[in-house]
């Protein structure tokens, strides 16, 4: 490789940082008409300090789903933590829990084992079947608008709270299974049937701390400011 392919293949490379480690070594060797192994094309950007990062995803809003957002936590900001949303049971569900999650720009990915869905539900004071008055939340996904969800619900008297699509970044829960992932990361060698799992994450649920909780609660008014100042798109919760 010649010093001017080297020099284009650090600026190459830098430029189009998105691109994954086989197609930089793709557009190496149409360049030089020869052909190069990834993994040599790997150790030459390590040598300048050019190495693999981590795949951040994000969440595009809709620009229909940004205007209902924005409608939403303008109407939803007068209301304050302790007289509505200390009363706001929130849920969400998971489709997989996954062991060893990180994808990379560079190298091969990871491989993953799965497990059955799961689905916890935070019950911050009291349950519902408990008689201390609640609200439901959940978000639009389709399990939450079958049918027998929803008659469920309502031959329960169970209320429930309307919630705008693709809003993640306002539900709290949403936190608290980042921490789960990342403990369970530590903790995967206990793993190895979906029975393990449960017991697993019930026991990282348990050890959450109910000042982190009030905290999490607490910032319900400034995630909606957030929403609002960001004109509907997802904000940094």
């Amino acid at each position: 490789m010649s010093q001017r392919d080297r020099n284009w293949l650090v600026r190459h490379t830098k430029i189009h940082r998105e691109r994954v480690l086989s197609d930089i070594t793709i557009d190496l060797t149409r360049r030089r008409d020869a052909n190069d192994h990834p993994r040599t094309v790997q150790r030459f950007l390590h040598e300048h300090d050019v190495k693999r990062r981590v795949v951040r995803k994000k969440m595009a809003v809709s620009q229909v789903n940004r205007k209902k957002r924005m409608s939403w936590c303008l109407e939803e900001r007068k209301l304050t933590v302790n007289n509505y949303w200390n009363s706001v049971i929130f849920s969400d569900e998971i489709r997989s829990f996954w062991v060893k999650t990180t994808e990379y720009t560079f190298g091969e990915h990871q491989k993953k084992r799965s497990f059955p869905n799961a689905c916890v539900l935070r019950y911050r004071e009291g349950c519902l079947l408990c008689n201390k008055p609640y609200r439901f939340q959940d978000d639009n996904a389709p399990v939450h608008r079958a049918h027998i969800t929803r008659d469920y619900k309502l031959e329960n008297n169970i209320p429930t709270i309307v919630w705008p699509a693709q809003s993640p970044d306002i539900n709290i829960i949403e936190n608290l299974w980042l921490r789960i992932k990342r403990i369970l990361q530590n903790r995967q060698q206990n793993v190895t049937t979906p029975e393990e799992l449960v017991a697993v994450v019930s026991d990282i649920w348990i050890s959450f701390d109910q000042n982190y909780i009030r905290t999490l609660y607490d910032s319900i008014p400034r995630r909606l400011l957030a929403v609002i100042k960001s004109k509907g798109h997802l904000t940094k919760y």
